[in-house]
């Protein structure tokens, strides 16, 4: 959904798709498929654990970014959504230059450097 990471192999094989990412909550789409199905005609459990681990892997990669920055990332988006494109722009700008001054910026700048994985403090 954001380009940053591509789908496991086994949620292209079945069929697992990242619909949204939000508030709180992740939202992946299975269709389900006759191969699914178990010899009782229920969907296999091993396929409901591969969608639920592909829902925890997104959340854990979100979780593992700095509060702050995913707060103010989700500030900016909306309140420059409905603004034409410029405006919204120097809106994303603004947000940009007040998270660029905080420690947690700080920190990812000296965890990259560092080859290492950020401590971020929501500061």
């Amino acid at each position: 959904m954001h380009g940053d990471v591509p789908p496991p192999p086994v949620a292209e094989l079945l069929g697992i798709r990242l619909v949204s990412v939000g508030d709180g909550e992740v939202v992946f789409e299975l269709e389900v498929r006759p191969e699914h199905a178990n010899p009782m005609g229920t969907i296999q459990g091993g396929v409901i654990c591969a969608l639920a681990d592909a829902a925890m892997a997104r959340a854990r990669g979100i979780a593992a970014n700095s509060p702050l920055a995913l707060r103010l990332g989700k500030a900016a988006l909306n309140e420059s959504e409905a603004l034409p494109v410029q405006e919204g722009y120097a809106v994303e700008q603004q947000y940009t230059l007040r998270l660029a001054r905080t420690a947690d910026a700080r920190e990812a700048l000296a965890a990259r450097r560092e080859k290492r994985a950020p401590r971020f403090t929501g500061r």
